[in-house]
């Protein structure tokens, strides 16, 4: 029964082998285009084409230069490695199986992971050991009688282009602080403080002291005809000053005459008193 399902499965493969272009037997089949420059898994088929107990024990695969191996997949009783040329990424997978047990279904298919290269169609050599010994190499052109699958890469997906930069706006510059005033001096100028002075000469205040019963200076009265000036000398209300006056001869004199006129009439009244007279 389980030889049955392992013929089944092969030839399921063959069948899709065949609706594929003719002679094209290792392919990657329903693969479409690949994405440039990243990491793809792929699935390959290696139909055995062979009579029915001739099997595969033996897949070796070739990648593009441009191309690097990432990993690869692979169940008992086949096991697989990455293989690299001295000082490079590894460039080929191979698969080996221990022909001792039955066939199995992962006798044609294979998986494994590679980094592909930039946009192009690329062919994929691929070597089939039988367990007879017999090598099938996958690795001519499309029209060969052993054409090699061939992988087409497109390009990579436009990259949305980043929003520019927000070139934040200068900040307004600060406004300049006003001057401060200058402080008010306490001491006013002196134009201010002092008020200018009035240049100029008070006039003097001149006046007469009244005739007085009772002087208090000895007037001197003289019969000469010659005018003279009578100094009186008075205090000017509250500054302690000393005001001259003068008057024409005319006035002095009759004031001399009413001062001697009230001296002898004292007098007299004075005499009467002392005699008893009323």
């Amino acid at each position: 029964m389980r030889r049955g399902l392992v013929v089944g499965v092969q030839t399921a493969v063959l069948l899709l082998a065949g609706a594929l272009p003719a002679l094209s037997h290792a392919i990657f089949p329903g693969q479409g285009p690949l994405a440039a420059q990243a990491d793809q898994t792929l699935t390959m088929a290696v139909p055995e084409e062979r009579d029915p107990d001739t099997h595969n024990v033996g897949v070796t695969v070739a990648l593009p230069a441009s191309w690097t191996a990432v990993s690869c997949k692979a169940n008992a009783p086949w096991t697989c490695a990455l293989v690299a040329p001295s000082g490079a990424n590894p460039a080929q997978i191979q698969w080996t199986r221990n022909p001792a047990p039955p066939p199995v279904p992962d006798d044609v298919t294979f998986v494994f992971t590679v980094h592909t290269g930039g946009p192009g169609s690329y062919p994929i050599p691929v070597n089939q050991t039988y367990n007879t010994g017999e090598i099938v190499r996958w690795i001519g052109p499309p029209n060969a009688g052993e054409p090699a699958p061939v992988l087409t890469v497109s390009a990579p997906p436009a990259t949305p282009t980043p929003p520019a930069p927000v070139t934040p706006s200068a900040p307004a510059p600060a406004p300049h602080p006003s001057p401060t005033p200058a402080p008010v001096s306490p001491h006013p100028a002196a134009s201010m403080a002092h008020p200018p002075a009035v240049v100029g000469h008070a006039s003097p205040t001149v006046s007469s002291a009244p005739p007085s019963t009772s002087p208090t200076a000895t007037d001197t009265a003289t019969s000469s005809p010659t005018p003279t000036t009578t100094v009186i000398s008075a205090p000017n209300d509250n500054s302690g000053k000393k005001v001259s006056s003068g008057g024409s001869g005319a006035t002095l004199v009759t004031v001399a005459v009413v001062v001697v006129a009230l001296l002898g009439g004292g007098w007299a009244l004075l005499r009467r008193r002392a005699h008893g007279a009323p």
